[in-house]
């Protein structure tokens, strides 16, 4: 049964209760739901070509579908209530006309689903004892400027999980809660956006993925199984601090090193390290991004040394890598394994690698405490890349802010005088100039207004030393053995002290004497000490 409307006015009058126990369809005459009065229809209501119009805290109660065509006008006032009930999922379709205050008060576990985009000007309440969700689909939610969501919760959210997205209108800086889930789990986003200026059109629109990122690190063990998508419109110089809820299910890994991420065309973990804990994840963004949680990583945009025993005539050599089989840490092969025991390895090496380098992060309030360390390729133009010879360098688990100390294994250290914000991508050059290492001469000039790292360091401690106890001398001779002093021996090996995969002790470009230029040819006793 059908009650029908055609070409004349319905005034549903003030603080009167009018039940319609059938199908409401508008076909061209007007109804006016005056303020204080309710309209019940225990079925859809379908505005077709007429007008639908609800005053100020008048309410139209709804048990089946709501459509309101694209010929008609449905006008409710910010202040009126639309309200969703009964034991049947139904559907919403509104031809673009906005509603004031929406109830969701079905069934338990009944839900409402968008045929259209929709937009709330006022609130849009759950009934907290039922828990249904507002599905959207490929269709867009908006919030005007000053919505509200109220009493929405584990089981009471916007379903956001496929093309559609719900969108916040903003006039000026302000926080929103985007109550927002997936079929199965409730996983809410805040924002809270700062802009230059906001424009007539300003607004933050998000949705949720139930997956892991597709370009998540593939060593970032400690991640959540869900991202949200995260972009602004018409905001200037915008900024949004980001904290995402997931769910026990989403965590993979270690909760406590999964910290908030986003992705543009690269991972940034601004602000990553303030919340990371409890089923959350916060941080900074301030381009369209996915935001989602994992390992952290420290970031540079660039870091670059020489190793003085490789560097001639502008660049490093990369004979070992070039000339060296790869395989096993044996000295007859170039590693597959870090050789300084951080655990990275490879299955091939990228052009004009030089050697593996060791990166230190060390503590910013005490630069003796080694927090991390991480095996990385320095190239023959001195920059330090990941083990993949094209990406910056990133720093897995590592604190916000620290020292970076650059290590080789046959070199003296050297460290940056200050600590760096890794969340900022900082770059550091040492190669420039003495005063860009820590300490008193800390690197040698290896050609003029260039900088590297002392070579002959063939102990592995703190010290270059010629002559005495312990000197890096007599382990070359041990190398080659004390017996055979002209011996020839080829491979990967520390006392390679000029890197050209020959131990040398006697005869043209011997590394002995490497280590004599370095102390002085006339102070053989002379030590040259690493400035940590």
């Amino acid at each position: 049964m059908k009650r029908k409307v055609n070409f004349l006015i319905f005034f549903i009058c003030s603080f009167s209760l009018v039940t319609v126990n059938a199908q409401l369809v508008n076909n061209g005459g007007t109804i006016i739901v005056k303020d204080g009065a309710v309209l019940h229809v225990e079925s859809d209501v379908k505005n077709t070509t007429g007008s639908l119009q609800l005053e100020a805290n008048s309410t139209l109660e709804v048990s089946g579908d709501f459509v309101s065509e694209a010929a008609a006008t449905f006008d409710a006032d910010a202040n009126s209530t639309v309200k969703f009930f009964g034991s049947t999922s139904k559907n919403i379709k509104s031809s673009g006309d906005d509603f004031g205050k929406v109830l969701m008060s079905k069934d338990a576990g009944v839900d409402m689903s968008l045929t259209d985009a929709m937009e709330i000007t006022t609130n849009l309440d759950f009934t907290p004892a039922n828990g249904n969700k507002l599905v959207i689909g490929a269709n867009d939610l908006t919030f005007g400027t000053s919505a509200t969501v109220t009493n929405n919760g584990t089981n009471r959210y916007i379903q956001a999980d496929a093309a559609g997205v719900v969108k916040k209108k903003f006039t000026a800086t302000g926080t929103f809660e985007f109550p927002i889930g997936d079929a199965a789990y409730y996983s809410p986003i805040t924002a809270n956006v700062t802009a230059n200026a906001f424009g007539g059109s300003a607004n933050l629109a998000v949705n949720v993925v139930d997956a892991v990122h597709p370009t998540k690190y593939s060593d970032a063990e400690s991640h959540i199984t869900r991202y949200w998508k995260v972009a602004a419109t018409d905001m200037t110089n915008w900024t949004a601090t980001l904290t995402g809820t997931y769910t026990d299910a989403d965590i993979v890994g270690t909760e406590a090193n999964i910290k908030g991420a986003s992705y543009t065309t690269d991972w940034n973990f601004a602000n990553a390290g303030a919340n990371n804990a409890n089923n959350t994840v916060t941080g900074d963004i301030s381009a369209n991004s996915d935001f989602t949680g994992m390992n952290y990583y420290g970031k540079m945009a660039s870091l670059k040394a020489f190793l003085q025993g490789a560097y001639s005539g502008g660049s490093m050599t990369t004979t070992l890598a070039d000339d060296l089989p790869l395989g096993a840490n044996d000295g007859d092969h170039f590693p597959n394994i870090s050789p300084y025991g951080t655990g990275e390895t490879i299955a091939s090496i990228p052009a004009n690698v030089t050697d593996w380098i060791k990166i230190e992060i060390r503590d910013a309030a005490d630069a003796s405490n080694i927090l991390k360390s991480y095996g990385k390729f320095i190239k023959n133009d001195g920059q330090i890349y990941e083990l993949d010879g094209t990406s910056a360098p990133r720093f897995k688990d590592a604190p916000t802010t620290g020292y970076v100390a650059v290590r080789h294994r046959n070199h003296l250290g050297i460290r940056t005088n200050s600590a760096l914000d890794f969340s900022t991508s900082p770059s550091h050059d040492f190669t420039t100039g003495s005063a860009q290492a820590y300490g008193t001469d800390p690197m040698k000039e290896v050609s003029s207004g260039v900088w590297g790292m002392w070579s002959g360091n063939t102990s592995g401690d703190q010290y270059i030393k010629y002559n005495g106890g312990s000197n890096d001398r007599v382990k070359v001779l041990i190398k080659v053995g004390f017996t055979t002093p002209n011996n020839i021996l080829t491979g990967y090996y520390n006392e390679d002290v000029n890197m050209d995969k020959d131990v040398k002790y006697n005869g043209g470009a011997n590394d002995r004497v490497k280590i004599l230029i370095n102390v002085g040819f006339s102070t053989p006793n002379n030590i040259i000490t690493e400035q940590l």
